[in-house]
């Protein structure tokens, strides 16, 4: 996520709990080290994701091939909607909805309010066409950053819901993540067991999901999906976002990150792998 006020900054989500999963108590920037394309770079500021605003996205993929998953998809959307609206704080936290199938279509702008929520999330029937699941991705991010008039931190959540199957994207997969990590994204990725078999597709959620510090989830249950919900949550409790200062940004450049906690090897951080600027953006770099 890039936000600029009298310096450029990127900020990036990450989660920090114990080995047992428990959030960890107390952190500072002190406590973490910060590698951006191989520089050490330090933190500039280290924001709770308890202070911050949450932002959830739904990306309901409504294309042909997942024509076989409506029944069960109407029942997921369902405890979705019971999650978001029982976890959004007032005047804090908003969600939206979107669903794809070649084009990507705005159900639901930012809301906070819970009818709007549950009307969008129990109104979707119609399944035809390709898929266009990266572009997707990476313009639920595009959008949630362009919402973002006062440019203050924020968490952005995407919860995807897909067979993971993509014939219509103009990016290729790792093109498509490491453009959503810039904007801040952490994509969940939530797979029913109605969808076709296919190892490729699982994989690629899985990848789409782990390359921006999320979790992939193969759902055949109501237990599955409370399960996965409850990890959402708790990996939401547990994150951060850090915020630094490179020294320069080009456009149209990938670049590597990791964050590590050397003085605490009982912590596990789970983070965004990298970031690529897009070619719109344009940066006043310092002197």
């Amino acid at each position: 996520m890039f936000s600029q006020s009298r310096e450029f900054s990127v900020s990036l989500p990450v989660t920090i709990t114990q080995r047992n999963g428990s959030c960890v108590a107390s952190i500072s920037a002190d406590d973490l080290s910060f590698v951006d394309n191989g520089n050490a770079l330090p933190i500039m500021r280290l924001t709770s994701a308890k202070q911050a605003p949450v932002r959830y996205v739904v990306l309901i993929d409504t294309s042909g091939s997942m024509r076989l998953n409506e029944k069960m998809l109407s029942s997921t959307l369902a405890m979705i909607a019971d999650f978001i609206v029982s976890d959004l704080r007032p005047d804090k936290d908003q969600a939206a909805v979107i669903t794809f199938g070649e084009d990507p279509a705005l159900l639901q702008p930012f809301t906070s309010d819970p009818t709007l929520l549950r009307k969008a999330l129990t109104s979707v029937h119609t399944f035809r066409g390709g898929t266009a699941l990266y572009e997707t991705v990476v313009n639920a991010a595009r959008y949630a950053a362009g919402e973002n008039k006062r440019g203050d931190p924020f968490r952005l959540i995407e919860i995807l819901i897909s067979d993971g199957s993509d014939n219509a994207s103009r990016y290729s997969r790792d093109v498509g993540t490491a453009m959503a990590a810039w904007h801040g994204a952490t994509v969940y990725g939530i797979r029913l067991s109605t969808s076709e078999p296919g190892y490729k597709e699982a994989r690629t959620m899985g990848e789409i999901a782990e390359a921006t510090g999320g979790e992939f989830f193969r759902i055949a249950s109501g237990k599955d999906l409370a399960r996965a919900l409850d990890t959402i949550r708790q990996a939401r409790d547990c994150s951060f976002l850090v915020e630094y200062s490179p020294p320069k940004l080009e456009a149209a450049k990938t670049y590597k990150v990791r964050i590590e906690a050397s003085a605490h090897p009982e912590w596990k951080i789970v983070a965004p792998r990298e970031y690529l600027v897009p070619k719109i953006e344009r940066f006043k770099q310092k002197k």
